[in-house]
Order: C-alpha cells, then sequence, then structure tokens
C-alpha cells in the first residue's frame, strides 16, 4: 500500500518541476525543449531529471537498442573487411564513419521519441 503523505509529496514534486521556467534540458547529451514534449513525455523527462524523484530513464529502450545494433554492425562491418584484406587505416575510417551514422540516427530516433510519445 502506498503510502498517502508520500503520494502526495511526489505529486507536489512533480507538479513543482512542471511549473519550472525552464524549458531546455540537457539529457543524456541531448538537448530537450520540454514545450515541444508531449505532457507525458514532459514530465518523464523532468522526472528523469529530478534527484528527488528518480524515474526511469524514457528513452531506455532505443539506448538499448542502439548499443545492440551498434555493436553487431561494427563486427559485421570489420569481419566483412578484415576478410576482403582491406587496411587498417581503411578499416578504422569504414568503422569511424558506420558509428558516426548510427549514432545519428539513433540521435534523430531519440528526438522522435521525446517529440513525438512514440
Amino acid at each position: 500500500m502506498t503510502d498517502t503523505f508520500t503520494a502526495t509529496a511526489m505529486a507536489h514534486r512533480r507538479q513543482a518541476l512542471r511549473d519550472a521556467e525552464q524549458e531546455l534540458i540537457e539529457m543524456r547529451g541531448i538537448v530537450v525543449d520540454l514545450a515541444c514534449c508531449t505532457p507525458a513525455m514532459r514530465e518523464a523527462v523532468l522526472a528523469y531529471a529530478s534527484p528527488a524523484l528518480r524515474g526511469d530513464n524514457p528513452l531506455a529502450r532505443i539506448e538499448a537498442a542502439e548499443d545492440e545494433h551498434t555493436d553487431r554492425a561494427v563486427a559485421e562491418l570489420a569481419v566483412a573487411l578484415v576478410a576482403q584484406g582491406r587496411d587498417e587505416d581503411a578499416i578504422e575510417d569504414a568503422l569511424v564513419s558506420l558509428r558516426e551514422h548510427l549514432a545519428e540516427h539513433f540521435r534523430q530516433r531519440k528526438l522522435a521519441r521525446l517529440y513525438d510519445g512514440r
């Protein structure tokens, strides 16, 4: 059973965060415009950013997919390039390019999640 006092205190903290003047917040390397977020996502971002509320990371699923897909793609590309006999510089350049491309792809997915709520 939830303690009524604790639940009420948490509700007051959430409301104070919602009413805060701050419209831009940095979250996990992304500057988030809270005014563009859906109300539910805005609350989730504020709860995550607040040490008092300790909310869940609203981008956790995307970040887990990012790690998994990036690791797999890098490994597959590295194996293919080594099998082709490419030199180390060409392999390194290709891997850096792949990581940059995937980082931007996932950054866009995170922004879509933050602003569209999907």
